[in-house]
């Protein structure tokens, strides 16, 4: 079932983003009681079946082509009944778990947009994956943005910070789906599909992801300024704490080259910034306001158990490089 829905591709990444949103605007409203622990639960369910949905849909769509490129597609070894069963539950799921939020009408519009845009992403006649840069657009909104979004309506927080982390998610959608492109470009090729990384060089698109990541990492320190600014300066900390590592690590890093580390999921810069650190740490804080959200920092350190054991790695190929 976990290969069905590709768990291991964003159980740790996406959500962890949104949950991240989550501790903030707790944090910014000072509204730590129980009951916004336990909206957790719904939620959390919400966006694994939304996940779900859409990673099942693009293999839906993609299983004929899958099959002729030889590239694993747990969908076609599925009757068609059974794949279509499996999508309606997920749907199902998740409009269900959503439940306790219809009450936030914004929520509901980005709801509905994350949902319509999986399905223009990934199936026929849109098909936008294989258009190009909306195909690309069309990824970073359905994966990143507007569930993002969605936390935010929750809060019915619209502000400055609310603009800058849209604009952030963008970029960092932008980057992950390119790089997945780029992974995928001679399957891609082979079967004819024109994504926006067949479209181009690899050289071409590594540039663009160059200058994603500049414009993102201005993104995040604009966000994190703002946060600092309404909560604390602790906010900071993780950035700090971040920053230090990286600088223990950058020998190991120069030996890779800057194109290696960026163009691949191995190291991908920032990812365990976004999806360990800050909310681990954001968790820690609310766990001070109200030591109940200590079983959420346990669950935090549990369900990243994956991203601990990459930086240590990371130190131990330092170590074992230099």
């Amino acid at each position: 079932m976990l290969k069905l829905i590709r768990w291991d591709e964003w159980y740790d990444s996406k959500i962890a983003l949104f949950f991240f949103v989550y501790y903030y605007l707790l944090l910014a409203h000072n509204k730590v009681q129980l009951q916004d622990m336990l909206s957790l639960l719904p939620l959390g369910i919400f966006f694994v079946s939304l996940a779900s949905f859409g990673f099942m849909l693009n293999d839906y769509s993609d299983r004929f082509i899958d099959k002729a490129a030889g590239k694993p597609n747990t969908m076609n070894r599925l009757s068609n009944q059974k794949q279509i069963l499996v999508l309606t539950i997920a749907l199902l799921l998740g409009l269900t778990a959503f439940i306790p939020f219809y009450q936030y009408k914004f929520a509901i519009i980005f709801l509905f947009l994350s949902y319509l845009s999986s399905i223009l992403y990934s199936t026929y006649p849109f098909k936008l994956k294989e258009k190009g840069t909306s195909g690309i657009i069309c990824a970073s909104l359905a994966q990143w943005v507007l569930p993002t979004l969605i936390v935010f309506s929750i809060f019915e927080h619209f502000a400055l910070d609310t603009i800058l982390f849209a604009i952030l998610s963008v970029l960092i959608g932008l980057r992950w789906i390119l790089v997945h492109q780029l992974i995928d470009r001679s399957r891609d090729i082979q079967t004819n599909v024109r994504t926006f990384a067949v479209a181009r060089t690899s050289t071409k698109t590594f540039s663009i992801m160059r200058t994603l990541f500049v414009l993102e990492l201005l993104a995040m320190l604009g966000f994190m300024g703002l946060v600092a600014y309404a909560i604390s300066l602790k906010a900071l900390v993780p950035i700090v704490a971040y920053v230090i590592f990286e600088m223990y690590l950058l020998p190991f890093w120069r030996k890779q080259g800057f194109r290696r580390i960026l163009a691949s999921y191995d190291f991908a810069p920032l990812a365990d910034l976004y999806f360990f650190w800050f909310p681990l740490w954001f968790s820690i804080l609310l766990g001070c306001l109200n030591p109940w959200f200590f079983v959420v920092t346990a669950v935090e350190i549990l369900w990243k158990k994956d991203h601990i054991r990459s930086d240590i790695r990371f130190i131990r190929l330092r170590r074992q490089h230099i």
